[in-house]
C-alpha cells in the first residue's frame, strides 16, 4: 500500500528527469532568412509603418504647455528609437536633455527615425509635468498604452533605456541610455540608411 501512494505521489508531481527530452538526431531547421521587408522603404505617405501604426493613434505630443493628439507623421518613419523613462528616475533627468541634444541635432540625418517615450510613470499628471519640464519634442505614448501594446514586450529592468527598432519591431539594438548609446545608434542608422 505504502509503493502505490509513493508511486502515485510521484507521478502526481512530475519528475524532474522524465521531463527532460531526448537529443534529437537530426539539427534544428534554420529560420528562412528575412528576404524582403514587409513594408517597402519607400511608402506612401498616409501610411504607417507596421510597427508604429499598432500605437500611433494612442501617441501625444507636447504642443505649447499641453499635450495634444499627435498626427500621423508623412512620410512615416521607418525606425522607432523607444525611450523607457519616467518622471521619478535621476538617471533619466541626466539623460533626457543629452538624448534631446542629440534628436535635434540629428533629425534632418535620420528622417525615417523617430523618438518615442515609452512612459514608465503611473500617473499622467506626473508624466506631463516631466514632459513639459524636459520639452520633449518627440511623441510620448502614456504608461496605460504602453502595457496594452507591441511595446510591452520590450519593458526594460532599469531606466533610462534605449530600444531601437524597425518598421517590423524586430530589435536593431537595446541598450541603457546614456551618450555611448548615442553613438552605438548612430552607427546602426548610418548603416541601415546606405541601405
Amino acid at each position: 500500500m505504502k509503493i502505490h501512494w509513493l508511486f502515485a505521489l510521484a507521478v502526481a508531481l512530475g519528475c524532474s528527469s522524465c521531463d527532460r527530452k531526448a537529443p534529437s538526431s537530426q539539427a534544428p531547421t534554420p529560420k528562412p532568412e528575412r528576404l524582403f521587408r514587409a513594408y517597402p522603404s519607400t511608402h506612401e505617405d498616409s501610411a504607417c509603418t507596421p510597427f508604429l501604426e499598432t500605437f500611433q493613434p494612442s501617441l501625444v505630443v507636447l504642443k505649447g504647455k499641453s499635450l495634444v493628439a499627435y498626427p500621423k507623421p508623412k512620410p512615416c518613419p521607418r525606425y522607432v528609437l523607444l525611450y523607457f523613462s519616467a518622471s521619478w528616475c535621476p538617471p533619466c533627468h541626466l539623460f533626457t536633455p543629452k538624448l534631446k541634444k542629440w534628436y535635434l541635432a540629428n533629425q534632418s540625418r535620420y528622417p525615417d527615425l523617430e523618438v518615442v517615450l515609452a512612459s514608465m510613470d503611473r500617473e499622467w499628471g506626473a508624466m506631463e509635468g516631466y514632459v513639459r519640464e524636459t520639452g520633449m519634442p518627440w511623441p510620448i505614448l502614456a504608461w496605460p498604452n504602453v502595457m496594452n501594446s507591441p511595446i510591452e514586450k520590450f519593458l526594460p529592468e532599469e531606466i533610462p533605456f534605449l530600444v531601437l527598432v524597425d518598421d517590423e519591431g524586430m530589435i536593431l539594438m537595446a541598450a541603457r541610455g546614456m551618450e555611448a548609446s548615442l553613438t552605438l545608434i548612430d552607427k546602426i542608422m548610418d548603416k541601415v540608411e546606405k541601405k
